[in-house]
């Protein structure tokens, strides 16, 4: 899932300081203008991402041997 929101963590620290000093009653007022988040499904077969990931974990592995 990825938000729509790209700043999400300034978002939520101006959510939380709009309730804190009484701009808004609670959070449900501030999501009133929120798009719908994007879902993303992978199209990559799971054979090949756990070779990726193998090949990925070998070369970390290799590289803290150093």
């Amino acid at each position: 899932i990825k938000s729509y929101e790209q700043e999400a963590t300034a978002l939520g620290a101006a959510s939380l300081s709009a309730l804190g000093s009484g701009e808004i009653n609670d959070l449900s007022e501030f999501n009133k203008t929120s798009k719908e988040n994007s879902i993303f499904f992978p199209k990559i077969k799971n054979n090949l991402r756990e070779k990726i990931i193998n090949n990925w974990d070998n070369a970390v592995k290799k590289t803290l041997e150093i």
